[in-house]
């Protein structure tokens, strides 16, 4: 096995053809065969184009590959080197250029790349194999356009793929991490490349990870589309990134010129799809957020419930849940100036938000503030972002929501039983108990719990003081915060549990 390359110990054969005769080579690797060395692709070293391949059983079996020199070449000679040929003559006819496909090719203006069909693991670590698929050369114009982007000129030059319909052989295997992402019917495949594209650049930026440690590829076959992410060199790249600090990086990301520059250097598809959506980088912003959005939705941790391990999705906003934690607790009932100490917090998967006030609890007058933008937060999740709505029991939180005089939230949970998922109510249809904080574990709560003797003495201390020091109000913050995740997690093992129970019925029943 090679050092570098899992593969025989020894190279393919390479020949040059000059005034008819074959002059041997070094020889190259079984992986540079696959991605450089097709028939098409520019051999720089030599100033030569690689003009066929010799093949052995089969065209995944390559003994030899024939190059020759640029300027001894007919192009118009060659089927398939004709047709690029051609192509190459019409855009820069288009372009308002001379036309030299010799010179073009040893200047630089044409490169080329050989685009492969990937089969990456599944979800891990596993066999890929690399097959080449066709060459393509990506022409740059002399000449720079200009355009205006919000006021802002921009110089670039126009490039275009061509494809070259020649033959390829050969096959390399390896092992290394993958994972294939199906995606929504409706995405475009080509901003779907672009917001790839743009996510390393990202990636290269703010987290140092170099050009090509992640590969990624988009497949649409007919209107199903996939994105796939594999490691050409295995290092666990993928495993060990926080996709959802990642989509935090997007969030708060500014595009500059170095951006479009970068795109333009690794991805002649991505920038060509850039050029055409006139720099339009909100747009671009949006898909990567759906790409990271699409990656989270697959990852998973551990969870053990009442002893037993099992598989959930890792929190995340692409899992479109909001669960929902109030407390309402009136203090000094039974003074002539009671308080009403009210707690709310939310998690969506990614982000944890929770408030907390005391004040009188005074019929028709409305909440503080903090609870009614609280209010339109979640309903706006819910309404607008197609959130589904998680609470541990709803008979107990519209109680504790029309104590607080919440009625935006309170209607809803009375009205829309449809988007509301009682935790409750679902475990008891599972015929198991249901799920409470000390049941639940997983592998990344390591941090010291608020327990429901920290909230009595905060209590006491409130009802005492008639006010909340800050020390107070975050320590119900944190406990409020906790049991909304606690909620969030328990769902997604009742809904694990339920799809482990479905099949099992549908197997007993001879369905399946």
């Amino acid at each position: 096995m090679n050092f570098y390359e899992f593969a025989p110990p020894y190279g393919i054969k390479r020949y040059i053809e000059r005034n008819g005769e074959l002059r041997p080579l070094e020889p190259i690797g079984h992986i540079d065969l696959i991605e450089k060395f097709q028939p098409g692709c520019i051999d720089y070293s030599e100033d030569a184009l690689v003009v066929s391949i010799e093949y052995g059983r089969t065209s995944r079996l390559v003994k030899s590959v024939i190059e020759k020199p640029v300027k001894d070449i007919d192009f118009y000679s060659h089927d398939a080197l004709s047709v690029a040929a051609e192509e190459y003559k019409y855009w820069k006819m288009n372009w308002g250029e001379k036309p030299s496909l010799v010179k073009d090719l040893l200047t630089g203006k044409i490169t080329s790349e050989e685009l492969c069909v990937v089969y990456v693991p599944r979800n891990g670590f596993g066999r890929y194999r690399k097959i080449p698929e066709r060459c393509i050369w990506t022409v740059r114009s002399e000449k720079p356009r200009y355009v205006r982007v919000d006021n802002t000129p921009l110089v670039f030059y126009d490039k275009k793929t061509i494809y070259v319909p020649t033959p390829t052989g050969g096959e390399y295997r390896d092992f290394t991490y993958g994972y294939i992402y199906e995606v929504e019917i409706s995405e475009d495949s080509e901003l779907l490349r672009l917001a790839l594209a743009a996510l390393m650049v990202l990636l290269r930026r703010l987290h140092g990870i170099a050009f090509e440690t992640i590969m990624y590829d988009v497949v649409k076959l007919g209107e199903y589309k996939y994105f796939s992410l594999h490691e050409p060199v295995a290092a666990g790249a993928i495993d060990r990134l926080d996709w959802l600090d990642i989509k935090r990086d997007v969030e708060k990301y500014v595009f500059d010129d170095l951006d479009r520059i970068l795109i333009s250097e690794i991805d002649d598809i991505a920038y060509s799809t850039l050029v055409s959506l006139k720099f339009n980088w909100s747009l671009v912003k949006a898909e990567m957020l759906r790409v990271v959005d699409y990656i989270l939705s697959k990852e998973r941790v551990r969870a053990v419930v009442e002893g037993v391990e099992t598989l959930i999705p890792r929190p995340s906003p692409a899992l479109k849940t909001l669960s929902l934690s109030v407390i309402s607790e009136i203090l000094d009932e039974d003074s002539l100036s009671p308080s009403l100490l009210v707690a709310l917090a939310y998690y969506d998967g990614g982000v944890s938000r929770a408030v907390v006030e005391l004040y009188p609890p005074i019929p028709y007058v409305k909440p503080p503030q903090p609870f009614l933008e609280f209010e339109r937060e979640v309903m706006d999740k819910i309404l607008y972002e197609d959130f589904k709505l998680v609470v541990e029991d709803r008979a107990m939180v519209l109680k504790q929501l029309r104590t607080a005089n919440l009625r935006l939230l309170a209607g809803f949970l009375e009205k829309e039983s449809g988007k509301v998922v009682d935790l409750r109510e679902r475990a008891a249809d599972l015929s198991i108990k249901p799920l409470t904080s000390e049941s639940l574990m997983i592998g990344e709560e390591k941090k010291a719990r608020i327990e429901p003797a920290d909230i009595q003495l905060v209590l006491k201390e409130a009802r005492e003081k008639k006010q909340l020091t800050e020390g107070m109000r975050n320590t119900i913050q944190r406990f409020t915060a906790r049991r909304a995740r606690v909620n969030y997690i328990a769902h997604l093992i009742l809904k694990e549990v339920s799809s482990r129970k479905s099949v099992a019925d549908r197997s007993r029943s001879g369905v399946i």
